[in-house]
C-alpha cells in the first residue's frame, strides 16, 4: 500500500522506469528497515515487525514528500508551510536562513487579506509530481 501498483501506473505513464526505480527503492527501505527491527523492539517495547516496516516507510514518505531542503544543513519539516498548494508563480519566496536555522518567507507582491499563498515545489515532471505529492498540476 505505501507505493504505486506498477501494472496501473504503466497504463498511465511513459516513464516506468522512474516508477520501477522509487519501487525498488522503498523495497529495499523496507528490508533495511526490518534489519534495526529488533533493536527498536527491545528499547521501544511490543511491537510487529510488519507494523515498524510499514510505519518506518510511511515516515520516509512523508518526509519524502513534506521535507524541505535546507541545502547542506539537510531536510527540515516546517509545520504549515508543508500545506501550502503549488502554483508554479508562488506569490513568496522561502529560503533557509543559516544563520538563524530557521526557514524566512518574504512576500514577493503585495497580499491580500484572506488571499491564498502559493509554494511553487519546483520544476518537476508529471512523474514526479503524481509519484510525490498525489497530484499533476494544470497547465493554466
Amino acid at each position: 500500500i505505501w507505493f504505486w501498483e506498477l501494472d496501473k501506473v504503466q497504463k498511465e505513464s511513459k516513464n516506468i522506469k522512474f516508477y520501477k526505480d522509487y519501487h525498488n527503492t522503498l523495497q529495499n527501505d523496507y528490508h533495511l528497515f526490518g534489519l534495526i527491527y529488533d533493536e527498536y523492539k527491545s528499547i521501544h517495547g511490543n511491537i510487529t515487525k510488519t507494523t515498524f516496516q510499514d510505519k518506518c516507510i510511511l515516515f520516509r514518505i512523508i518526509i519524502t514528500s513534506r521535507g524541505f531542503s535546507t541545502n547542506q544543513q539537510g531536510i527540515a519539516l516546517v509545520p504549515l508551510l508543508d500545506l501550502m498548494n503549488h502554483k508554479t508563480q508562488d506569490n513568496y519566496n522561502v529560503k533557509w536562513d543559516f544563520d538563524n536555522h530557521a526557514f524566512g518567507m518574504t512576500a514577493n507582491k503585495n497580499i491580500k487579506k484572506e488571499e491564498e499563498l502559493f509554494l511553487s515545489y519546483g520544476q518537476k515532471s508529471n512523474d514526479s509530481f503524481i509519484m510525490y505529492y498525489g497530484f499533476i498540476p494544470s497547465n493554466k
